[in-house]
């Protein structure tokens, strides 16, 4: 299974440019796409999704450009946007059943078990009969992995699923994608790294439209060692000329500049070697990038 994004750009009307020449290959497993708010994730995740036309490039699946055979293309794919709306007062085993008559599964047998199959897999059996209007947070993004699920998809595309969640309602919703990156692709468009380091097992990194790289998360922490370091500095040290380092992040107080992780090849006596994170490469590549 094999996902091509080939010299993808993305120019809407108002001649904003969204996405700028992005190539990524993607296979079976999770793959996150990572970047700040207004990195270009969505339109990116659109676009996979066949909701737009890219300016530029090809996608292919499994050697199949997706926009020349969409409807077959469409049958193979599931898609959580970053707002997923439902419908008041109805329940999630009726939702289910009228979004699995709208793809196809006119059999009403057919449409029981594969309810109930997904109903199963998202945890929400004994929530089913109750409206998902009054769902939490975690309960409708796994009700919405639920309705991409009926058509059982190879592709799966969530964009941005866990922004708003609380800490245990996350863990649940990221366990239900984990299940099921075992023999599909998932791609999960986020900019908390922290979901992209518990979950994904490639990553790409974007900003502006632009893609920075893309590389496994092990490999991106492997290049940082030996070149992560916390140490602090007086706001008169800093602008001494010798220190040389890149700030990763950072935290004031009333009379210091704390740096708390800095990137740099070089030791020095103020210099405490920490253990890399993948934060660290991914503040590391975003400041690259502003540099260049």
């Amino acid at each position: 299974m094999h996902l091509s994004i080939q010299n993808i750009s993305k120019i809407y009307s108002n001649k904003v440019k969204a996405l700028n020449d992005i190539s990524l290959d993607v296979n079976a497993g999770m793959f996150g796409l990572l970047g700040p708010n207004g990195a270009g994730k969505s339109s990116l995740m659109r676009t996979l999704a066949t909701l737009q036309h890219p300016t530029q490039g090809n996608i292919l699946f499994n050697g199949q450009d997706i926009f020349k055979n969409r409807h077959s293309y469409r049958r193979t794919l599931g898609y959580l946007p970053q707002e997923f709306g439902v419908y008041q007062k109805e329940s999630a085993q009726s939702l289910l059943n009228y979004f699995a008559i709208l793809k196809g599964i006119y059999s009403k047998k057919d449409r029981n078990l594969i309810i109930g199959q997904v109903l199963e897999t998202t945890n929400l059996v004994d929530a089913r009969k109750q409206s998902v209007s009054t769902y939490s947070g975690g309960m409708k993004q796994r009700f919405g992995i639920a309705q991409l699920l009926l058509n059982n998809p190879k592709l799966i595309i969530v964009d941005e699923p866990t922004a708003g969640l609380d800490p245990a309602e996350r863990i649940r919703f990221l366990n239900v994608l984990r299940s099921l990156s075992t023999d599909n692709i998932v791609i999960f468009s986020t900019h908390l790294v922290e979901d992209i380091r518990e979950l994904c097992n490639d990553m790409a990194i974007i900003n502006k439209g632009t893609l920075l790289n893309q590389k496994k998360p092990i490999q991106a922490i492997n290049e940082l060692k030996g070149k992560i370091w916390e140490t602090s500095f007086s706001i008169k040290q800093l602008s001494d000329k010798n220190i040389s380092f890149t700030a990763l992040s950072e935290k004031y107080n009333e009379d210091n500049i704390l740096i708390n992780r800095i990137y740099s090849n070089e030791n020095n006596s103020n210099f405490i070697k920490v253990k890399p994170k993948l934060e660290d490469y991914y503040f590391m590549t975003l400041n690259r990038s502003l540099n260049v």
